[in-house]
């Protein structure tokens, strides 16, 4: 298989397979919604006015709210209560996997598991973030990680399924690159600075793997638990953790101590959403 140039983003080639131009695009009304939803003095019935002219994002809302989950009482709650009782936060979520899954088009089984564990990683590291910009870059770098294999998914599924183990194992990077020549966390990266994400997100999708800052080594410990510890390296084990920093092992265990919780709803999600 040959390449074509130019490189891309410090020497990324771009595989003669994937057309740049021909690559899914994000629906700008969707992604209005997500940028509202970043702003931290955004008002609840801002959010609702432009959910409520999105008929199918209305629906996932309202499905959610409504979910054994959330719901509290027999009684059907509508769209206001709804955004009230699962937070702008998941709100956010619905928006931007949607968003994602509308530009991939229809999902298989493969791909409902891979979202199923994007929504955990993403609930997982958010809770780890120093502030609102960091709790934003680590849910929306957490929801996309995996945006790579997604991609390839969609695009090339009779090439990228079979590597896929019957009982849920994922193909090895090192799969990826004989097959595609890159591997997934260097095609989401590239595709997500097309889609113009801030780089930080886009560094986390880059560098989940092999983590470079404090962002991506907090994805990288959310997918580790979410993966119940794939990982056997322990030298990357102790770069992580000094990425983390002194606090890493309370960070850690809150992590773990809402994992199984968190799986229930992503569970959820991924039938919703």
């Amino acid at each position: 298989m040959s390449v074509i140039m130019p490189m891309l983003c410090e020497g990324t080639a771009i595989p003669s397979w994937m057309d740049m131009d021909s690559l899914p695009t994000l629906e700008a009304s969707r992604m209005k919604i997500f940028h509202l939803l970043e702003d931290k003095e955004v008002d609840i019935c801002d959010v609702e006015g432009v959910i409520e002219r999105d008929p199918a994002m209305a629906a996932k809302v309202i499905q959610l709210a409504n979910s054994a989950f959330y719901r509290r009482t027999s009684k059907g709650v509508g769209l206001h209560d709804s955004i009230l009782s699962i937070g702008i936060g998941m709100v956010k979520c619905i928006t931007l996997s949607m968003t994602v899954m509308r530009s991939l088009g229809a999902l298989n089984s493969v791909a409902r598991e891979l979202w199923t564990h994007s929504y955990e990683v993403a609930m997982l590291a958010s809770g780890a973030g120093k502030g609102r910009d960091e709790e934003n870059w680590l849910f929306s770098g957490g929801l996309l990680h995996d945006l790579g294999r997604l991609i390839l998914v969609a695009l090339r599924p009779e090439a990228y399924l079979p590597l896929f183990g019957d009982h849920g194992e994922l193909p090895a990077i090192e799969q990826e690159r004989d097959l595609f020549l890159l591997d997934h966390a260097e095609l989401g990266y590239m595709v997500a600075q097309r889609w113009d994400f801030p780089e930080q997100i886009c560094g986390i999708i880059r560098n989940h793997h092999q983590p470079a800052d404090y962002l991506s080594a907090v994805v990288w410990v959310a997918d580790q638990i979410a993966h119940q510890y794939l990982c056997r390296d322990n030298a990357l084990y102790d770069k992580v953790f000094c990425l983390l920093g002194t606090d890493n092992k309370r960070l850690v265990d809150n992590m773990e101590h809402r994992y199984h919780r968190i799986k229930i709803l992503a569970r959820d999600l991924a039938g919703v959403a």
